[in-house]
């Protein structure tokens, strides 16, 4: 079988363009990567937690580490350092445990009701063998 010129033209033209890219995909940044750190805030006194994903993944609502309740909602700060709690992330809030009482979320604005402490590093409870 003959090659036609026009065959190899095809094949050529095909390889520039992946290479092309590949090149391209080495070469771009993400411009936005996965985030690797939440906060948490405990829905009862309002400390803030600050978990790191890459570690370990958080089920919300989560458990706090020293009371083994789940009380802790994921919390956002804008641009402007105020934190509060989504829409979504409310939703949640029928999710606590029954004996939990939400002194720190306002429920219609997500709002954080009580002065912002420096988050704690998350620690999630180990499960017993």
């Amino acid at each position: 079988m003959k090659v036609k010129p026009w065959q190899i033209a095809v094949i050529v033209l095909g390889l520039a363009i992946g290479l092309g890219s590949v090149i391209y995909s080495a070469a771009s940044t993400d411009a936005s990567p996965v985030k690797s750190i939440e906060y948490l805030v405990d829905v009862e006194t309002g400390d803030l937690y600050r978990a790191d994903l890459r570690m370990r993944a958080v089920l919300l609502p989560a458990r706090h580490p020293e009371t083994h309740r789940i009380c802790l909602v994921r919390i956002r700060q804008d641009d402007g350092g105020k934190w509060s709690v989504s829409k979504r992330d409310r939703s949640l809030l029928s999710m606590l445990d029954k004996d939990v009482v939400n002194k720190a979320v306002d429920q219609e604005t997500g709002d954080l009701l009580m002065p912002a402490k420096a988050p704690v590093e998350y620690l999630p409870v180990k499960k017993s063998p």
